[in-house]
């Protein structure tokens, strides 16, 4: 098979050569996780953050929430998938995170999750933990996780001595760079999560037996129609996210260039520089600079 004829071969099995393929597909990681054949699968990488004794998590209700829409750019409501654990009331959300646009959303699910499950009553879950997938590196840190933890929560819940609130942020490019030291599972994991083809979650999944069956639901998934609808309507809104994520991003570097200039200027007129020289070097008006006298 020539080059060309596996291109087109790829463009085939990637669905029918009318779109792109993305482990990152909000629709597609939640399918799978969602799937109770692939519960080994999302217990190993759970128990790699979590270190939760398998055997604990095995017996976890793996379920998805929704959760109403905060804004204009968001259509419809948003699944969350929750792994419920009644004997040990433990309570998690895993969470594929894309952009910065979603940071402040998913910290109010944290904490509204926080809220309603530490409550008094019968079905009360003290231990509540959220696994976030980065897909960008938000917080522009070299660490490949980050780990953030409720601060005083004896003064928000007094009655409850015993809870647990900690939420995990997975960050892809970080945790795929061989200068970090990560297991090999969350390795694996956060490659196959940034593949760009069937055939290369194929070849990343091999010699393990749960991302092995995971990549041949991929595969299902990816053939059949009817979910092609779902995974190109959320291949939609992650690119409207990434209009107002990289909009949001200009405008910022925009307002940090200003910023920079006005403090340079300021430094240059206290060792008392000519306005005129100050004007040439920082673009600024001598109108400008006269105000920044004041």
């Amino acid at each position: 098979m020539n080059q060309v004829e596996e291109k087109e071969k790829d463009k085939k099995e990637n669905g029918n050569g009318k779109r792109e393929f993305s482990m990152q597909n909000d629709y597609l990681f939640k399918s799978i996780a969602l799937e109770e054949e692939q519960k080994e699968y999302i217990v190993k990488i759970v128990y790699e953050f979590l270190k939760i004794p398998k055997e604990i998590l095995r017996k976890a209700d793996i379920v998805s929430m929704e959760f109403a829409k905060s804004n204009v750019h968001e259509k419809g409501k948003r699944g969350d998938i929750i792994l419920r654990i009644a004997d040990e009331k433990i309570y998690i959300l895993l969470e594929m995170n894309q952009w910065k646009y979603d940071v402040k959303k998913n910290m109010d699910y944290a904490f509204t999750t926080y809220i309603q499950n530490t409550t008094i009553g019968k079905n009360r879950y003290p231990k509540v933990y959220t696994i976030n997938i980065d897909g960008v590196n938000q917080y522009d840190v070299k660490e490949p996780i980050l780990t953030f933890e409720m601060a005083n929560t004896q003064y928000l819940l007094p009655e409850c001595p015993d809870i647990t609130c900690k939420n995990y942020h997975f960050i892809l490019e970080n945790v795929t760079n061989k200068i970090y030291n990560v297991s090999e599972t969350l390795r694996r994991f956060a490659s196959v999560l940034k593949a760009k083809s069937i055939k290369e979650v194929e070849r990343l999944s091999k010699g393990d037996e749960e991302f092995m069956k995971m990549s041949k639901k991929v595969k299902n998934f990816m053939s059949d129609e009817g979910f092609l609808q779902y995974y190109d309507q959320a291949e939609i809104e992650k690119g409207e996210k990434i209009f107002l994520y990289n909009d949001g991003k200009k405008e910022g570097e925009k307002i940090g260039e200003e910023r920079g200039i006005i403090k340079t200027a300021i430094e240059l007129i206290k060792n008392g520089v000519s306005l005129e020289i100050i004007s040439k070097s920082t673009g600024l008006s001598l109108k400008e600079l006269q105000d920044l006298m004041l």
